[in-house]
């Protein structure tokens, strides 16, 4: 019984699913002209039969009854066993319907969040930076399928701590904020950003080209991002030169491309050094980024701080990105503070203003239609016709083969 069920399910559902005949198409229509021959297939001979008159006709008189099932029985199978076959050969005819749909694409609208979970960012200013993505995921869910944007999450203190590349999953992003503190993994031993940036670098041009990415690792090689004396005055075209030197001018444009409708948000309290050392340095990822294309936000919790305040907006600037002060307080409070009006007011600015950018980006705006052959209507005929088949077999239970 649970097979049978579950057919009459699967059977409801293509009834559901298929639309009004005019909308088919024939992948195969010249076998239409079977529908000819189907009489033929269908109907048996006739045999003749002889009435021999009886000498007490009275003994019969109720029979009429039984011929009128009988009648019903032989020309109910006769009908079921014409539509069988007028359905097996229109099944064979191929009917389809032909559609058009977006072609899903994984270089989608992209916000990567990358957030400063160090100890210094605990209590109100966690809030703060949490707001601002719980508030951004909360607006950014309204968009439906191709302008649905894809947001990624990236940890870091002294280091990388947790990655999550751009998706438009927003409950597991939800997830990863209501289980996280700024006391787990380690966090609250130092604010190195640059790590981080990088990998949300180079998962946003991943979406866009997947063959940069080698490019761009060797780039890091080459030392293109490391750490020298402030004030050196590499510009954006300075960077621009130096990666068409080493990867050619194609690479560099495809690379501009790929960032085409993705952007970086950093959320922090701006408390880094921009002079780190190393291979990665925060002041070179952001003069890159506005070579690339690549705008970068910061949200800060609060004014920037003194040892960044000169160098840190121009370099905000350059990328095409703001600046957003979500409070003009600095203190951190404590785990039970609340957000203020002012604040939620604040974050609500920068939401809309980023998502604004993102939803009204070109790639948001580009559909690539592709068509396909849906199989519905063959699907459908072919199940009509082994309910009828059915149908026909119980017919012929109830009636006796002989004379058929």
């Amino acid at each position: 019984m649970q097979v049978v069920g579950d057919f009459v399910t699967a059977l409801s559902v293509l009834m559901a699913s298929v639309d009004t005949v005019g909308t088919w198409i024939w992948l195969r229509p010249k076998m239409l002209f079977l529908l000819i021959l189907a009489p033929v297939f269908a109907l048996r001979p006739l045999y003749s039969r002889h009435a021999i008159d009886h000498g007490a006709p009275w003994l019969f008189a109720g029979a009429s009854r039984y011929r009128i099932i009988e009648g019903i029985l032989r020309h109910g199978s006769l009908v079921t066993v014409s539509a069988i076959t007028a359905l097996l050969i229109m099944a064979l005819a191929g009917p389809a319907i032909h559609t058009q749909k977006h072609e899903p694409k994984e270089n989608r609208p992209a916000l990567a969040y990358v957030v400063d979970v160090s100890g210094s960012m605990d209590g109100i200013l966690w809030k703060r930076l949490t707001g601002f993505l719980q508030e951004f995921t909360k607006a950014a869910d309204r968009l439906l399928d191709e302008k649905r944007i894809g947001v990624g999450l990236y940890y870091f203190s002294s280091a990388p701590l947790l990655n999550v590349s751009p998706t438009p999953s927003y409950r597991m992003l939800r997830n990863v904020v209501r289980r996280f503190s700024t006391k787990s993994y380690g966090a609250g031993s130092g604010t190195e950003p640059a790590p981080s940036m990088w990998l949300s670098v180079l998962d946003m041009v991943r979406m866009g080209n997947a063959s940069l990415v080698e490019p761009l690792q060797q780039s890091r090689k080459d030392m293109l991002f490391s750490c020298t004396v402030r004030g050196s005055g590499e510009t954006a075209p300075d960077f621009t030169r130096q990666f068409i030197a080493r990867h050619g001018i194609a690479a560099f444009e495809a690379l501009r491309k790929a960032t085409i409708g993705k952007r970086m948000v950093l959320g922090t309290d701006t408390e880094f050094d921009l002079t780190s050392y190393g291979d990665l340095c925060p002041w070179r990822l952001f003069r890159f980024a506005a070579a690339i294309g690549l705008p970068i936000d910061v949200v800060s919790t609060g004014a920037i701080v003194w040892q960044n305040e000169k160098d840190l907006p121009p370099l905000i600037a350059n990328t095409g990105g703001k600046l957003y002060i979500l409070s003009p307080s600095t203190m951190s409070g404590s785990n039970d503070s609340e957000l203020s009006k002012e604040e939620y007011a604040r974050i609500d600015v920068a939401v809309q203003a980023i998502l604004g950018t993102l939803a009204s980006s070109d790639i948001a705006n580009q559909h690539r239609m592709y068509a396909i052959i849906d199989t519905v209507p063959q699907r459908f005929l072919l199940a009509l016709a082994f309910v009828l088949f059915v149908l026909w077999m119980l017919l012929r239970l109830f009636r006796p083969i002989m004379g058929w």
